[in-house]
Protein backbone atom coordinates (compact mmCIF):
# COMPACT_ATOMS: atom_id res chain seq x y z
CA UNK A 1 0.00 0.00 0.00
CA UNK A 2 1.35 3.38 -0.99
CA UNK A 3 1.66 6.28 1.41
CA UNK A 4 0.29 9.74 0.70
CA UNK A 5 3.57 11.19 -0.61
CA UNK A 6 4.15 8.16 -2.82
CA UNK A 7 0.71 8.70 -4.37
CA UNK A 8 1.43 12.38 -4.96
CA UNK A 9 4.78 11.47 -6.57
CA UNK A 10 3.07 8.90 -8.78
CA UNK A 11 0.55 11.49 -9.99
CA UNK A 12 3.41 13.93 -10.60
CA UNK A 13 5.32 11.38 -12.69
CA UNK A 14 2.17 10.50 -14.63
CA UNK A 15 1.63 14.21 -15.33
CA UNK A 16 5.20 14.64 -16.58
CA UNK A 17 5.39 11.43 -18.63
CA UNK A 18 5.27 11.96 -22.38
CA UNK A 19 3.06 8.90 -22.92
CA UNK A 20 0.39 9.87 -20.38
CA UNK A 21 -3.00 10.66 -21.94
CA UNK A 22 -3.74 14.36 -22.33
CA UNK A 23 -7.10 13.84 -20.64
CA UNK A 24 -5.34 12.62 -17.49
CA UNK A 25 -2.88 15.52 -17.59
CA UNK A 26 -5.78 17.97 -17.95
CA UNK A 27 -7.62 16.29 -15.06
CA UNK A 28 -4.57 16.55 -12.80
CA UNK A 29 -3.94 20.17 -13.79
CA UNK A 30 -7.58 21.18 -13.23
CA UNK A 31 -7.66 19.38 -9.89
CA UNK A 32 -4.43 21.03 -8.78
CA UNK A 33 -5.73 24.50 -9.64
CA UNK A 34 -9.01 23.81 -7.83
CA UNK A 35 -7.10 22.79 -4.71
CA UNK A 36 -4.92 25.92 -4.68
CA UNK A 37 -7.58 28.37 -5.92
CA UNK A 38 -9.07 30.35 -3.01
CA UNK A 39 -12.70 29.98 -4.16
CA UNK A 40 -14.19 26.53 -3.55
CA UNK A 41 -17.63 25.02 -3.90
CA UNK A 42 -17.67 24.88 -0.09
CA UNK A 43 -15.49 27.72 1.31
CA UNK A 44 -12.54 26.57 3.42
CA UNK A 45 -13.46 28.95 6.25
CA UNK A 46 -16.43 26.66 7.00
CA UNK A 47 -14.47 24.36 9.29
CA UNK A 48 -14.39 20.69 8.32
CA UNK A 49 -17.06 20.99 5.61
CA UNK A 50 -14.78 23.32 3.66
CA UNK A 51 -12.04 20.72 3.63
CA UNK A 52 -14.32 17.83 2.71
CA UNK A 53 -14.74 19.00 -0.89
CA UNK A 54 -10.96 19.38 -1.24
CA UNK A 55 -10.28 15.90 0.14
CA UNK A 56 -13.08 14.37 -1.94
CA UNK A 57 -11.73 16.03 -5.08
CA UNK A 58 -8.18 14.84 -4.36
CA UNK A 59 -9.39 11.25 -3.87
CA UNK A 60 -11.55 11.38 -7.00
CA UNK A 61 -8.68 12.88 -9.00
CA UNK A 62 -6.35 10.07 -7.85
CA UNK A 63 -8.89 7.34 -8.69
CA UNK A 64 -9.71 8.77 -12.13
CA UNK A 65 -6.06 9.40 -13.01
CA UNK A 66 -5.20 5.76 -12.24
CA UNK A 67 -8.29 4.49 -14.05
CA UNK A 68 -7.52 6.34 -17.28
CA UNK A 69 -3.74 5.94 -17.27
CA UNK A 70 -2.66 2.74 -19.04
CA UNK A 71 -1.50 0.06 -16.58
CA UNK A 72 1.71 -0.42 -18.56
CA UNK A 73 2.62 3.22 -18.00
CA UNK A 74 1.91 3.05 -14.26
CA UNK A 75 4.00 -0.14 -14.00
CA UNK A 76 6.81 1.51 -15.96
CA UNK A 77 6.82 4.51 -13.62
CA UNK A 78 6.71 2.35 -10.48
CA UNK A 79 9.44 0.00 -11.79
CA UNK A 80 11.66 2.97 -12.59
CA UNK A 81 11.12 4.37 -9.08
CA UNK A 82 11.86 0.97 -7.50
CA UNK A 83 15.06 0.61 -9.54
CA UNK A 84 16.16 4.15 -8.61
CA UNK A 85 15.45 3.50 -4.91
CA UNK A 86 17.50 0.28 -5.02
CA UNK A 87 20.42 2.13 -6.61
CA UNK A 88 20.32 4.79 -3.91
CA UNK A 89 20.19 2.13 -1.19
CA UNK A 90 23.29 0.41 -2.61
CA UNK A 91 25.22 3.67 -2.88
CA UNK A 92 27.69 4.23 -0.01
CA UNK A 93 27.02 7.30 2.08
Amino acid sequence: MMGFLAKVRLLWHIFLHKDAPWSVKLLLLAGFFYLIFPLDVIPDHIVLAGWVDDVALAILMYILALKYTPEKLISKILDHKKHRDEQQKDRPQ
